[in-house]
């Protein structure tokens, strides 16, 4: 019987890293009951969630419903409120006296500047609640030091990475057709890298499109194929330089990436600010190696099988460039991250805590 509930309250559940661990966390645990508050409409994983028996409601839409569930939960200590984010968890404080509250942070600050003004005042805002919650969790360890910096509690602060479905993303997964069809028009012997993430100005969209001119000019023969929201030849905010542009491709939002992951010869992170990123280890359970900004615990995520670098568009050309010369099995790459980060072993680290 499904005693224990929790209650997951979360911005929105679009496409995005932290929406991709709550769907992950809440399907591993069937025994407990799962309910998902959504600030707003977005719908993305809605279907999932449902699918894997946890109740989905939303704000806006449901908000005479979500007062009286959450009014007969007061005192109850069967119930435990987990705040995804950081707009999510000022509407977790107000029961924060009622039951036990977690905040799960899936940002880190590298680079704050990178953010919106009124993020960056309600990041600051939120570090004076800090101790009034139960737990403060932080998917990096980077992530968790930068915040207690700027004034959150460390008493109550622990690190629970992010974890992956060993099982969905393999190294021998089948090629996507029409990729296969896409490389089958380049020159057989270029190098394809793979850059996953929408366009927001901390993912390093920028940074990406320079590191591939850094690469030309050193004449290194490689495309750059870029998935992910507004990541297309529509958005008008980006602009590639004339000398790349029958270099990359925009190819926008996929639910198949098991099937393309593979493909590639390495994966290439620019972001400006990371907390655990997802992507990366998508990448590696499917056998890539990895060029990456330093930012977040993308460090200890990639350890051996690839290379970090500062915010440099030259340095991240040079990292590609030792990243080619890197000999690891796909295999093997797998593996590492299969032992240090199943979302099984992960999940269990959140039960902990409830």
């Amino acid at each position: 019987m499904k005693n224990k509930k929790v209650i997951h309250i979360i911005t929105g559940l679009g496409r995005g890293g932290a929406e991709a661990m709550l769907y992950k966390v809440t399907s591993s645990q069937s025994d407990l009951c799962h309910i998902v508050i959504s600030l707003t409409n977005n719908k993305y994983y809605e279907d999932r969630l449902t699918k894997s028996g946890v109740k989905v409601l939303y704000f806006t839409k449901d908000f005479l419903t979500i007062v009286k569930f959450i009014s007969k939960s007061y005192y109850d200590n069967k119930i435990t409120i987990m705040a995804w984010m950081y707009h999510a968890m000022i509407f977790s404080f107000l029961f924060s006296n009622k039951c036990k509250v977690i905040w799960n942070v899936r940002h880190s600050l590298d680079n704050l500047g990178k953010d919106r003004f009124r993020t960056r005042v309600l990041i600051r805002f939120l570090a004076r609640l800090s101790s009034n919650v139960d737990v403060v969790t932080f998917n990096s360890f980077k992530s968790k030091n930068s915040h207690i910096d700027i004034g959150y509690s460390e008493i109550n602060s622990i690190v629970i990475p992010n974890g992956f479905d060993t099982d969905f993303f393999k190294f021998d997964n089948c090629i996507d057709s029409e990729i296969s069809d896409m490389f089958d028009k380049l020159p057989p012997n270029s190098y394809k890298l793979i850059n996953v993430g929408r366009y927001h100005p901390v993912k390093g969209h920028d940074l990406l499109f320079d590191t591939l001119c850094e690469l030309v000019r050193k004449g290194i023969d490689a495309y750059l194929f870029c998935f992910g929201d507004n990541v297309n030849d529509t958005n008008s905010r980006i602009n590639l330089p004339d000398n790349i542009k029958h270099r990359v491709f925009l190819l926008g939002p996929r639910d198949n990436l098991s099937g393309i992951y593979p493909a590639f010869d390495i994966y290439v992170s620019s972001s400006y600010s990371e907390g655990f990123p997802n992507v990366i280890g998508e990448a590696m359970l499917s056998g890539l190696k990895v060029a990456a900004t330093d930012v977040g615990d993308s460090k200890l995520i990639i350890d051996k099988y690839g290379e970090v670098c500062q915010v440099d568009s030259k340095e991240l050309a040079s990292c590609i460039e030792s990243c080619l010369n890197l000999n690891f099995e796909a295999q093997s790459i797998s593996n590492y991250i299969s032992d240090c980060y199943s979302i099984s072993a992960i999940s269990k680290k959140f039960e902990e805590i409830y």
